[in-house]
């Protein structure tokens, strides 16, 4: 059956949606049968096919296969209009998926889209996703049109949770129909959340495994079933923070770009909660982190410059290493302790201006001790290296 719809689209303006600028003709073979599990009258394609007719099985297709590298995109208006469904293998049965006898155009996947088999979308005119899912009837809807009808996102948030008909359920439940992929198919619809989202999260890097769209703050992924799993993020809109702990607590990290990889970030299946923050944040944040930086960077300076002056005019300079080398610290009165400044058991080298001094083994001048009045270089000459724990001039 050839649909007549085809004709009364706005194709030139759905086409600008899906069709990228770069799409090239060629790839891999697309063979269409009109019936399924693979068999009935076949028509093969090779290249994009902006209209089936009756010779390619136009609207009359129930189960496709793919051979060579690559996949197709396969729609159910002429133009590449309508609900498009993702094909990166064979589909035994394409009323699985709501497409049976409705594919009238079809073009190889292109290189930009990155979604996984089975997800079905279309463009809307500000350029967001619609996705779709079965409506359990043959045909497709947008997927917020199976919102739970109490709270709208499975039990309690505002989005879809999955797929759902009066006899069998897809979704996070784990009771699947027969004409869908089971749990542990690669190419199961990995798709839950609301059409045109601001955020798509991934379980896998590099956009794969299942996906999650969200327009809202989520303080509990777990609420979702999406709890430290998120591996590549797709920012759509705005700012996003992601944090470890629930509530946008524990280590966080605000992103304004999509990541393929958030182990970058080392926050890979470690995602708990997630929100929008607004936006210009990221750029505030990065901007008060350099000015911390540099005024600590002040600060260290102004405190080096403050110790080396304190160095040249002591009585007394300890050193922790030999030939005065290392940590320095300044000494112009007696220390009955050196564990405040850093040097209990410490002491390698010592550079004497002015006075005689005693070194001795344990706090408040007692254990063995030893008078030094000149510079050495190497206190393990007085068998006192790295054991001296108080000091006092004796003169």
């Amino acid at each position: 059956m050839f649909s007549v719809k085809s004709f009364l689209k706005p194709v030139l303006f759905a086409a600008s949606l899906i069709l990228p600028a770069h799409a090239q003709y060629g790839g891999p073979e697309l063979r269409l049968f009109g019936a399924e599990h693979f068999s009935g009258q076949t028509a093969s394609l090779y290249q994009s096919t902006q209209m089936m007719g009756f010779n390619q099985l136009g609207d009359s297709a129930e189960s496709l296969r793919i051979s060579g590298n690559g996949g197709w995109l396969v729609c159910q208006e002429a133009y590449f209009a309508g609900a498009c469904l993702v094909a990166r293998g064979d589909i035994d049965d394409l009323s699985s998926f709501g497409f049976s006898d409705t594919i009238a155009s079809a073009m190889p996947l292109p290189s930009d889209v990155y979604f996984k088999h089975g997800t079905m979308y279309s463009r809307d005119p500000a350029g967001g996703y619609v996705f779709y899912a079965p409506d359990g009837y043959g045909s497709v809807m947008p997927s917020s049109s199976m919102l739970s009808s109490q709270t709208g996102y499975g039990n309690n948030s505002g989005y879809d949770s999955g797929y759902s008909n009066s006899g069998n359920n897809y979704g996070n439940n784990g009771n699947y129909g027969s004409g869908y992929p089971q749990p542990n198919d690669p190419y199961a619809q990995p798709y839950t959340g609301p059409q045109n989202p601001s955020l798509i999260v991934y379980s896998e890097e590099d956009y794969g495994g299942e996906a999650f769209g969200t327009n809202r703050n989520i303080s509990r992924l777990g609420d979702y079933d999406f709890d430290n799993t998120i591996g590549s993020v797709e920012i759509v809109r705005g700012e996003w923070e992601f944090c470890s702990g629930w509530n946008y607590t524990g280590t966080c990290e605000i992103l304004d770009a999509d990541e393929t990889r958030m182990r970058v970030h080392n926050l890979n299946n470690n995602i708990t909660s997630i929100r929008e923050v607004p936006r210009g944040t990221l750029a505030r944040l990065a901007a008060e982190e350099r000015a911390r930086e540099e005024e600590e960077r002040r600060l260290r300076e102004e405190e080096e410059r403050r110790l080396q002056a304190e160095l040249a005019a002591a009585e007394m300079v300890i050193y922790e290493d030999s030939s005065y080398s290392g940590r320095a610290r300044p000494v112009n009165e007696s220390q009955s302790n050196l564990r405040p400044i850093q040097m209990n058991d410490n002491i390698s080298s010592v550079l004497i201006r002015r006075g005689e001094w005693e070194f001795c083994a344990d706090p408040n001048f007692s254990g063995r001790c030893v008078t030094v009045s000149a510079d050495t270089p190497r206190m393990n000459v007085h068998n006192m290296n790295d054991n001296i724990s108080s000091v006092r001039r004796l003169n």
